[in-house]
Formats: C-alpha cells, structure tokens, sequence
C-alpha cells in the first residue's frame, strides 16, 4: 500500500500548482521565428540541387565531385551531405536529358 503525504504542501509543487492555474499560464508566448527548411535541420525542398547547379555554372570546365561539395557547403554556409550531392551528380548525368557529363571518374561537368 502506497500512502501519498504531504504532496500538495512541497513548496515548488504548490508554486507550479499556482502557476498552471493562473492566468500566466494561459497568455500566448511569441514563437520563434521558424528555420528555413525542416524542424530537424533539412533543408528545403530543391536547395541543395540549385546550389550544385549555381556552382557547376560558375566553371567552364570539369570539376572534381569533392570540389563541387565544398563549394555548395560554401554557398549555403552549412553542413551538406557528401552523399546528396554525390547522388544528385550522378542521377543526373545518366538517362536521355543529362544535366552533367562525366568525363572521368569523380569529375562532372554542366552541359548546355
């Protein structure tokens, strides 16, 4: 058998108690302005791939797939995974409409 004593007299129960049941409690607290892209720090839909297009626009020649990563994570001034940009290079280089070609291995270049 569990005996509950003296909850309500503990000092901060009884402060909180009071709290949640004044109007403070109920009063609208200002949001923080809400991040670009998700909760859970992605980005938004489309950012990465506009940057890996922005940046393969500025070379006229072949670049090396690790440059085109830190020059997108230099763009967006944050953390992008090597394996989104890595994807989205060699999804697009393949099919009847490539946007990139490879000319060797791990360089890419903007057709058109």
């Amino acid at each position: 058998m569990v005996v509950l004593s003296g909850g309500l007299s503990n000092t901060s129960t009884r402060d909180l108690i009071q709290f949640l049941t004044s109007g403070e409690a109920r009063q609208a607290r200002p949001r923080a302005k809400s991040k670009v892209g998700w909760s859970d720090g992605r980005r938004k839909f489309g950012e990465v791939s506009g940057a890996i297009k922005a940046v393969m626009s500025q070379s006229d020649s072949e670049m090396r797939m690790k440059t085109i990563h830190e020059e997108v994570e230099r763009l967006l001034g944050g953390k992008v995974s090597f394996q989104s940009v890595a994807d989205f290079l060699i999804k697009n280089s393949k099919g009847s409409k490539p946007l990139f070609e490879r000319p060797r291995y791990g360089h890419y270049r903007l057709l058109g």
